[in-house]
């Protein structure tokens, strides 16, 4: 067991929200360092990783698929696409889930539900957009601000 409380030994499917990890303030957008993310899924025992958003460069797709990850654009708000994923994976018989996103209001009542149906689900967001009631339902949190920097230019632009 590591200090965010995620055993290793256990694969965990990731599903991240990529606009809600993102933010690192209300008003700005920062920006994902996608291997350096991705290293920190792999240490944490994630076998099978999808980042949804509204929207992705070219470069952060390339980046993202690059490393392994699925990437899935949704061209509008992505909660119900990332819920949908998370359902999916949990019928598909996955018992630990990584979510990539602190929104309470989007993911705390399905979180609720699969926690008291036995599935393991553990929060990966940024400190200040991790809801205290996802915070409290969830099997446990790591934060994620390490691996986003706020920029004021896309380095993933090519």
């Amino acid at each position: 067991m590591n200090s965010s409380g995620i055993s290793q030994s256990d694969a965990f499917v990731f599903i991240g929200d990529a606009d809600n990890l993102q933010h690192v303030d209300e008003d700005a957008r920062g920006f994902i360092d996608i291997p350096r993310f991705v290293q920190l899924l792999r240490g944490r025992g994630v076998s099978d990783a999808t980042m949804i958003g509204n929207w992705f460069t070219p470069m952060e797709e390339k980046l993202w698929e690059g490393a392994g990850v699925k990437c899935v654009s949704t061209k509008c708000n992505a909660d119900e696409a990332v819920a949908q994923a998370i359902r999916q994976q949990v019928q598909n018989g996955t018992t630990h889930v990584l979510l990539g996103s602190g929104d309470g209001r989007a993911f705390a009542d399905l979180v609720e539900e699969l926690t008291a149906d036995g599935v393991s689900v553990h929060i990966l967001s940024n400190r200040r957009r991790l809801s205290q009631h996802l915070k409290r339902v969830a099997t446990g949190f790591a934060y994620s601000d390490r691996f986003v920097h706020q920029s004021t230019s896309d380095p993933t632009v090519a």
